[in-house]
């Protein structure tokens, strides 16, 4: 009877025990997937290990790391381009940076971004997503006192999304492009052998730089301003482009019209210049009444009210009369009149005395 009222309590106890350590083992770590992504994983390792590759591996790189905060080594590439670090004493996220010489002897970098312990790719595609989510060179990142790495690391996802629409511009065949060009593992190729499909991204890249004349740099400085056309970069100056048009020029009125383009540049012009203003002449009235005494020779006076002569004859400084300022006189032969605003006597030539 003992046996039968124990048994059930045995039971419940072991039942209840292993649902627990099922749970525990359940909740043993937890991690994302490079890009915020959170994923069940167990628990976190203290290394981070890699290939540095730009299609091809790249042997003998450097590895330096800057963290969110404590020191690193500097581990070396291998000949397949791969690398470990131990990052037990460095608080994530982490700024990764292989130096390396390419094919021809010219020092090149390339980083990249490591969110959580595990994996960490350094790539020309790592590069671009480093630059799209920092908004700048991801060298000037890493030579930054403090930079906020996990601000950067919040905008992977954005980033990797404005890269992968840059490439498709680009022409590269995206078909193979790892969901985390940073934390995916892949093959680069070694030596005469091939790389897998994912490093196959990366040699297409290559040559898509090169059918278009671009470089690296150009497009990870693209990214980073969040272009992902083939428009040329502007920065507040003027392109090259082409158009057409004419400027049509009136007194005082310019209107200009252009076709289509990056730049407007005129190609005809057609000016109307305006007619030369005539020298000004002055008229002078006088107030001559209907009836003025005096005659010349025996002939009467043929006047008119309207005098006209040209302004510079109108001043004489060597006639003087005994008429007061403002009054009409004559000698019987031309007409004076005192001007009083500048003390001046002025002659009046009749029209028919000309």
């Amino acid at each position: 009877m003992t046996a039968i009222l124990h048994t059930p309590r045995l039971f419940v106890r072991q039942l209840i025990g292993g649902s627990l350590i099922a749970l525990l083992g359940a909740c043993g770590g937890g991690g994302s997937d490079g890009l915020g992504t959170p994923i069940a994983q167990p628990a976190a390792a203290s290394t981070l290990s890699g290939t540095a590759a730009t299609g091809a591996a790249i042997v003998g790189g450097v590895v330096t790391l800057k963290c969110a905060s404590g020191t690193t080594a500097s581990p070396i590439t291998g000949a397949d381009g791969a690398f470990s670090v131990d990052v037990s004493g460095a608080t994530l996220p982490c700024l990764v940076k292989v130096s390396y010489k390419d094919a021809n002897g010219a020092a090149q970098e390339l980083h990249s971004l490591a969110s959580t312990t595990g994996t960490v790719n350094v790539t020309p595609l790592t590069e671009m997503i480093v630059a799209a989510a920092s908004g700048g060179a991801p060298s000037a990142l890493f030579a930054a006192v403090k930079p906020d790495l996990a601000a950067v690391s919040a905008k992977l996802p954005a980033a990797l999304a404005t890269v992968k629409t840059r490439l498709d511009n680009l022409g590269v065949d995206t078909a193979n492009l790892p969901k985390n060009p940073l934390g995916d593992k892949f093959t680069p190729a070694i030596g005469n052998g091939a790389g897998d499909a994912a490093d196959k991204v990366l040699d297409d890249l290559k040559l898509k730089l090169g059918s278009t004349g671009k470089t690296l740099a150009t497009v990870v400085n693209e990214v980073s301003i969040g272009q992902t056309t083939n428009a040329p970069v502007t920065a507040g100056t003027n392109t090259t482009g082409t158009a057409t048009g004419t400027t049509t020029t009136t007194v005082g009125t310019t209107t200009s019209t252009t076709s289509t383009g990056t730049t407007s540049i005129p190609s005809t012009e057609t000016t109307t210049i305006p007619t030369p203003t005539p020298t000004p002449t002055t008229t002078v009235t006088a107030a001559v009444g209907t009836q003025m005494g005096g005659a010349r020779q025996g002939s009467a006076l043929n006047l008119t009210n309207a005098v006209t002569t040209p302004a510079s004859s109108l001043y004489l400084t060597d006639v003087t009369l005994p008429i007061a300022k403002g009054e009409l006189t004559t000698d019987g032969i031309h007409y004076y009149i005192a001007d009083s605003s500048i003390y001046r006597v002025t002659k009046l030539i009749p029209a028919t005395d000309r």
